[in-house]
């Protein structure tokens, strides 16, 4: 677990890192809010990854989920 003080921490130590609060997450992220986990991972990769390297299946994904509304399980921290 992370306190914000960590985070802020983090972000100064990895200022091209980002950090996504996903809440009521237990231990395991992926395992616990498996979904809201995805979504997270797919945004950051779409955001991040030129178009152009995504193949059709993952460009295909990733369109989906921009038509998603935003995902109240989501917190990112400035």
């Amino acid at each position: 677990m992370l306190t914000n003080d960590g985070v802020r921490q983090l972000l100064e130590l990895a200022p091209h890192s980002e950090y996504v609060n996903i809440r009521s997450a237990g231990h395991m992220v992926a395992g616990d809010r498996n979904d809201t986990f995805r979504r997270a991972v797919v945004e950051f990769l779409t955001r991040t990854t030129p178009s152009g390297s995504l193949s059709p299946d993952a460009r295909q994904r990733a369109a989906l989920l921009k038509r998603l509304d935003d995902d109240p399980e989501l917190n990112d921290i400035p």
